[in-house]
């Protein structure tokens, strides 16, 4: 989600450009806009994990599945 959003926002570094750079030694301060990029995918990714928590918990250790899971 979040790569996709930023070819529309832009300021999103190539992933392969970075690598290269970082193993070269030559990379240069990172901007904003990659700290942001970076922070949005770290709360997207709490909140899926939230949200399959919440979803698993449905689940009974003897193999049934909790209602909620048949309405899913």
């Amino acid at each position: 989600m979040v790569r996709g959003a930023s070819l529309f926002i832009g300021g999103y570094p190539n992933e392969f450009t970075l690598i290269n750079e970082i193993k070269a030694g030559s990379v240069e301060v990172l901007h904003w806009p990659f700290y942001l990029y970076l922070l949005s995918i770290a709360v997207l990714t709490i909140i899926g994990i939230f949200i399959q928590s919440k979803l698993r918990k449905g689940h009974q250790p003897d193999g049934h599945l909790d209602t909620y899971y048949k309405r899913v």
